[in-house]
């Protein structure tokens, strides 16, 4: 029998070839099944590879203290895994590194929802306490890391040299005396602190983030070595604002100029910051140059209206301009929000001298002193 040409009538196939295409259905339902399943498997290998990328590049930049680099490559993690444990510890982690406290905190409430008992989150929660100056955070962290020397933890020596130079300088702010006492004891062991992380974090970013540290623990403790770690810290980095910052106020008294050159640098390269629009008005201030400091502290205010700070140095340029009725103004709202701070006392006193009211300005003067006298009592050492 010869094969002929195929028919089209439409009649039903001979029996023998119907079931054969029958039998094929199952096969090249088979295939495209396979098929799916290769493409899905795919997809998600690609996503995989996606995002241990973006975690690694994440890791890359924090270890370079690139933050905002690290933030983008964090989102694009959580893009890729949007609730793993992972993805709430990177991005409370990045949050806490580049200074956005309120940020980590809520990234951490996210975390212990989902995994109350995953140990690193209590690790880097103990990090951001101690990091916002928790004095027990502080004073645990810190031990932690110098009972392990040379390989002490990193982020445990960031935090502690964070958190507890924001307390140091409360206290030095405060008292306007050389640190004694529990705060003498603080300073000694964060400087070992600083120590430790200039000798095992070498890397060029680290390097002057450390300098800073030590040169602020060292004016604390009433060494002229801080200038120094100032200079270095901005010859390898001429941009790094808080250098300039610290320098700045270290030499204000001896070498205003220089200091003021510095201050008009930071501005430049940080034209929004409340910080440096504050230190650069005051030095305007101190070289007499009112009419500079005065559009400054009125954008600081702007932005910080309850700032006790930011109203005395606004009364500040009024008493000098002589408007002393709008400096009295002020400063009368930065004691009742900051009843335990001295400077708004001791410029108002300035303020009613100017304006001729002797008797209340020495009221205000014996209360300035006698709250610098309670504030020193209070962080005395307690006797031998």
């Amino acid at each position: 029998m010869t094969d002929g040409p195929p028919d089209l009538s439409g009649a039903p196939a001979p029996p023998a070839r119907k079931w054969a295409r029958v039998r094929t259905k199952p096969v090249l339902i088979g295939i495209a099944a396979l098929a799916v399943c290769a493409a899905v498997g795919a997809y998600f290998a690609v996503q995989t590879v996606r995002a241990n990328r973006a975690l690694a590049r994440a890791h890359a930049a924090l270890d370079r203290r690139a933050f905002a680099e690290a933030s983008a490559h964090a989102e694009t993690y959580r893009a890729h895994r949007p609730t793993g444990a992972a993805t709430y510890l990177l991005l409370a982690r990045v949050a806490r590194r580049s200074g956005d406290e309120a940020g980590a905190d809520a990234h951490l409430r996210e975390y212990e929802n989902r995994y109350p008992q995953d140990p690193e989150l209590g690790r880097e929660r103990w990090f951001l306490r101690a990091q916002q100056g928790d004095p027990s955070a502080v004073n645990a962290v810190t031990s932690a890391a110098l009972a392990s020397a040379d390989a002490a933890d990193p982020l445990a020596l960031e935090a502690a040299l964070i958190g507890g130079t924001k307390l140091l300088r409360s206290q030095f702010a405060t008292t306007g005396a050389q640190l004694h006492g529990p705060g003498a004891d603080l300073l000694a062991r964060l400087l070992r602190c600083a120590r430790l992380w200039l000798g095992t974090r070498t890397g060029t970013a680290d390097q002057v983030e450390g300098l800073v540290w030590r040169g602020l623990l060292l004016v604390f403790a009433n060494d002229l070595a801080g200038i120094d770690d100032f200079r270095a810290a901005i010859a390898l980095d001429p941009d790094h604002i808080a250098a300039r910052l610290q320098l700045a106020s270290a030499i204000i008294q001896s070498a205003p100029q220089e200091a003021l050159a510095h201050l008009e640098h930071a501005r430049r390269h940080a034209p929004t910051d409340p910080v440096v629009a504050r230190a650069l008005a005051r030095v305007y201030l101190d070289l007499g140059r009112p009419t500079d400091a005065r559009p400054l502290f009125a954008e600081v205010l702007a932005a910080r209206a309850n700032d006790a700070d930011a109203l005395t140095d606004s009364a500040q340029v009024a008493v000098d301009t002589g408007q002393y009725a709008e400096a009295e103004r002020l400063l009368t709202r930065a004691i009742a929000l900051a009843p335990e701070y001295p400077r708004p006392l001791v410029v108002l006193a300035l303020c009613l001298r100017a304006a001729g009211r002797a008797d209340e300005a020495k009221a205000q003067q014996d209360k300035f002193e006698r709250l610098i006298e309670r504030l020193q009592t209070r962080a005395a050492p307690p006797p031998r």
